[in-house]
């Protein structure tokens, strides 16, 4: 929320940078009347170029600048004390108590010429003094028949309660009881707030026998704290006035709203400085009615800034920048930095030139990149592929009741399994082959470049009965691997393995020859009197293990 209210913004007088400067316009000159608003807005001098479409709008329904006030419940509490700028007024009750030569206690109230009355003193006028006054006043009407030896205390214990009108645009138009310095939010959230739909935050009216005591724009006390100074009176009348030209303001600021605006001389720079776009905005589309017509504009903030608000007008603020640089990362066996700001076009090769690399211990030819795009496309087609089993399995029809028990087991299980498969994060992994040929890999905003490294192991995971990885011993068969892995499981079979080698690429085969640091994954064999589904359940356990590495186990509730 803007620090400075902008005297434009409220009155369609030249911004201001001192807010007292500013409220000085408003109130022309006086304390408590603020100068109103009126005439219609205008469409500014810089050029704007038309866009096609339209304009994108919130998806949360605006409100009304300012209708959070009266959300509040602590509006309507009444006030208690009574402070010491408070002015007597006839109705109000006085305590009294005098001693010394001549002794009195009791309480009086003001009468309807402002007087109280003291016996053997006479009225003493006090209608219309400050709290804080009083005091001397009683004392200075004693002091005219006791000269001497007299002392007296006196203290205000209530105000006098009153009634005041509330009407205009508020819900709840009526008579509404308070007390003399119960405040204008008060009176108004008693009627229950001002329409949002109808109603103005900025042209409400005090009235006293028919004349404008004061006029007040909720605007300068939301954003500055300030609000007049208004001591009611009975009969006095709140008037909420008609909605004015109002603007909306979406997208990428603090203060998504609907604004009241001054016409022909608010600008889009006082419209920011109320509506506080934050630091990522780069432009502004804009929607309207130009001459009757749909009109359109994408302009940047400082041609923004220039431009003069139309009534109705809709100003959505986006991020439309391409930053020159991007972050990528770096993991595996380097030296130095782990990120690196790189410029937006830049190679692979270039970046691995800025890392430091011991050849002995890191796998060079080994280097691939894990990518977030890529990630997120791998995702999307296994999400494709599990609602297409889900839905396969819910739409199969049954005949006979042993084929519905058989549907409802299918059922359970394919359920388990999508809730593992849908827990699984595909890596995003970009294979890049030979050394020549990736180094031109242009690299995108959060690439995550993995330098393995030289590994003297064979991972071996799925379906064997203790995972692990093992020492590499050349001319070992897979077989042998899978047996200090503790052999197969029931469902694990030997037609078909998939190799993850270290520089990310995958082999699927009967009969690898495997390296070190290589991943054997073992997979669930296809039975042939297997159902489609567990067909299908297997088909998207490879793709899973293809782009995350992970084989799931088809029936452990793990």
């Amino acid at each position: 929320m803007a620090a400075v209210f902008s005297a434009a913004f409220l009155a369609g007088a030249p911004a201001l940078a001192q807010t007292d400067e500013a409220m000085q316009i408003l109130q022309g000159g006086q304390t408590q009347r603020i100068a109103p608003i009126g005439g219609e807005l205008a469409m500014p001098t810089p050029e704007a170029t038309p866009l096609s479409g339209t304009t994108p709008v919130s998806e949360r329904p605006l409100t009304p600048f300012g209708s959070s006030l009266f959300e509040q419940q602590s509006l309507t509490a009444r006030s208690q004390a009574i402070n010491p700028g408070y002015r007597i007024a006839p109705g109000d009750q006085v305590q009294v108590a005098v001693w010394g030569a001549w002794e009195f206690a009791g309480t009086l109230t003001v009468d309807l010429q402002g007087n109280i009355f003291l016996p053997e003193i006479g009225p003493i006028q006090v209608a219309g003094l400050p709290n804080q006054g009083l005091d001397q006043a009683v004392r200075r009407g004693i002091a005219r028949v006791f000269t001497g030896n007299v002392h007296s205390y006196t203290n205000l214990l209530t105000s006098q309660p009153i009634s005041v009108f509330v009407t205009g645009a508020v819900m709840r138009p009526g008579r509404y009881a308070g007390a003399r310095l119960d405040t204008l939010l008060y009176y108004l959230a008693a009627a229950g707030g001002i329409n949002p739909r109808a109603g103005s935050y900025r042209h409400v009216s005090v009235l006293r026998g028919g004349r404008e005591l004061a006029r007040v724009d909720l605007y300068d006390f939301i954003l500055n704290g300030r609000m007049p100074e208004i001591q009611f009176t009975d009969n006095d009348t709140v008037v909420v006035a008609p909605l004015g030209p109002t603007i909306e303001v979406h997208g990428d600021v603090r203060n998504s709203h609907i604004f009241e605006v001054a016409p022909e001389v608010t600008t889009g720079a006082q419209v920011m400085a109320v509506a506080g776009p934050n630091p990522s905005a780069s432009h502004v589309a804009v929607s309207g009615l130009r001459d009757g017509q749909p009109y359109n504009a994408y302009v940047p903030l400082d041609q923004f800034a220039e431009l003069r608000v139309r009534d109705g007008d809709n100003y959505t603020f986006q991020t439309d920048r391409v930053d020159q640089t991007i972050f990528v990362s770096v993991t595996g066996h380097a030296g130095g930095p782990s990120s690196f700001a790189v410029r937006r076009s830049a190679r692979l090769g270039e970046v691995l030139n800025l890392i430091a690399i011991d050849p002995d211990r890191a796998d060079l030819d080994a280097i691939y990149l894990r990518r977030k795009s890529a990630a997120e496309r791998q995702a999307r087609a296994l999400e494709v592929s599990l609602q297409e089993l889900q839905r396969s399995v819910l739409l199969t029809s049954s005949d006979t009741p042993s084929e519905a028990a058989i549907r409802v087991q299918e059922a359970q299980l394919v359920e388990r399994f999508i809730g593992k498969a849908r827990a699984v994060e595909p890596e995003g992994r970009v294979v890049l082959g030979n050394r020549q040929g990736h180094m031109d890999l242009r690299l995108e905003p959060e690439d995550e470049i993995v330098i393995p490294l030289r590994s003297d192991v064979i991972l071996v995971s799925g379906e064997v009965r203790a995972p692990q990885s093992l020492l590499y011993v050349p001319g070992r068969s897979v077989r042998e691997y899978i047996a200090d892995a503790g052999g197969f499981t029931e469902r694990g079979g030997d037609d078909m393995y998939v190799v993850q080698r270290l520089n990310g690429t995958v082999e699927t085969t009967s009969n690898p020859e495997l390296r070190p640091g290589d991943h054997l994954m073992i997979l669930p064999e296809i039975d042939s009197k297997a159902g489609a589904v567990f067909k299908d359940i297997v088909e998207i356990i490879y793709r899973i293990a293809v782009s995350s590495g992970v084989v799931i186990n088809i029936l452990d509730d793990k």
